[in-house]
């Protein structure tokens, strides 16, 4: 199978062989990763996420009870004080592969929940949870809330 031909949110392990020097698809000064060896993770995705989102629903009280303030970085403290991302968006979470560990049979998902209140001009900002799957046990090790965001320019 070409690796051109699977669809992008298939879970892939991947072998890297080394830097390749920016090409003609890279921004210069950016560099190509090159691939030695990939195939395809033998998983059943839809019931690792449907895990990972029965994990959060079972926590859904400790995380609507964060101090997500404390999360946040020092010059977004005041704006998300207060903060309390509600139930039915965490429930609404969309699980997405993030990667795995080549040391143990772990995955890495993580999904996007509410947004956080505004605090600067092109900021945008959300609640994220990531959570921990155990292959080899076959469930949620461990979940992680976080903040993420992005800048637009």
């Amino acid at each position: 199978m070409d690796l051109g031909t699977v669809p992008w949110e298939t879970p892939l392990y991947v072998e890297v062989g080394g830097w390749l020097s920016a090409g003609r698809w890279s921004s210069p000064g950016l560099w190509d990763l090159q691939v030695e060896r990939w195939s395809v993770l033998p998983l059943d995705g839809p019931a690792v996420r449907e895990a990972c989102q029965a994990a959060v629903e079972a926590h859904l009280s400790e995380l609507e009870a964060l101090d997500w303030a404390a999360l946040a970085l020092p010059s977004y403290v005041t704006g998300t004080a207060g903060f309390r991302p509600d139930e039915e968006g965490l429930r609404r979470l969309e699980m997405q592969f993030l990667g795995s560990d080549d040391g143990r049979p772990l995955l890495l998902l993580e999904g996007r929940g509410p947004a956080l209140p505004p605090v600067r001009p092109l900021v945008e900002r959300w609640v994220a949870v990531e959570c921990v799957y155990d292959l080899a046990q076959g469930q949620v090790v461990e979940l992680v809330a976080t903040i993420r965001g992005e800048v637009h320019e």
